[in-house]
């Protein structure tokens, strides 16, 4: 189990969820032979130079081919390795849709895909890389479990629990550098159970990724109005 400390959560805050990915990734690498990499020519966007460095016969560079690189995961998932495959969500979960329905989703193949830059992280480069449709795309793909961590303490947590899980997992990552931090301490993650942030007896507030650190200020300003919210 990864350790988690002040001045660890202190660094992946400064990294945002893509550095902190590949650090927490080179990590787990070292305890399991078995974990490979895949990354549609965006190895050091996924945060994953130094495992390629440290790694490179467990590190695989499809290209700009994510529907091969689907297809190659799942045939090393078949083979007993354990792969992360990473791409801009949008090409992950969309341009290869029908690759990881039928894979991951029929096949079942124990593969983790690592969607980046989810939401509009990745503004500047317009609407063809914003990734606002990928939730929908893969929840209505069976069998695949969809995590989304609301800081980078918790995208370590749950980049581990994706590769403790058995079966296809989707890891959506959002945010930037400097992301806000909302776990300030370790904490139990169970995949499946939501987590109350904070109590209220008014409204309920439901949030997911970045959206977590916004909806507990949120919170704040609705409590200054007497209106007490849950967030969850």
């Amino acid at each position: 189990m990864l350790v988690i400390k002040p001045t660890s959560i202190r660094s992946w805050s400064m990294l945002g969820s893509r550095g902190t990915f590949g650090v927490t990734l080179l990590e787990l690498a070292q305890q399991h032979d078995n974990l490979v990499a895949l990354s549609a020519d965006l190895g050091k966007s996924s945060g994953l130079d130094r495992f390629n460095t440290t790694y490179p016969e467990r590190f695989f560079n499809a290209g700009i081919a994510e529907q091969n690189m689907v297809g190659m995961a799942a045939g090393l998932a078949a083979g007993g390795y354990v792969p992360f495959v990473t791409s801009f969500a949008n090409f992950l979960t969309m341009r290869a849709g029908e690759q990881v329905r039928h894979n991951l989703g029929y096949m079942n193949e124990n593969v983790k895909l690592v969607g980046l830059a989810c939401g509009l992280a990745t503004g500047m480069f317009g609407a063809t890389h914003h990734g606002i449709e990928d939730i929908a795309a893969i929840r209505s793909i069976s069998n695949i479990t969809i995590l989304s961590p609301a800081d980078c303490t918790e995208t370590v947590k749950m980049t581990e629990a994706a590769l403790n899980h058995n079966g296809p997992v989707y890891l959506r990552l959002t945010g930037n550098m400097r992301a806000p931090t909302v776990y300030k301490d370790d904490y139990e993650l169970t995949i499946g159970q939501a987590i109350s942030l904070r109590e209220g007896a008014d409204i309920s507030i439901v949030a997911t990724g970045t959206m977590v650190h916004f909806a507990l200020k949120a919170a704040e300003l609705l409590a200054a109005r007497g209106i007490d919210a849950t967030v969850i």
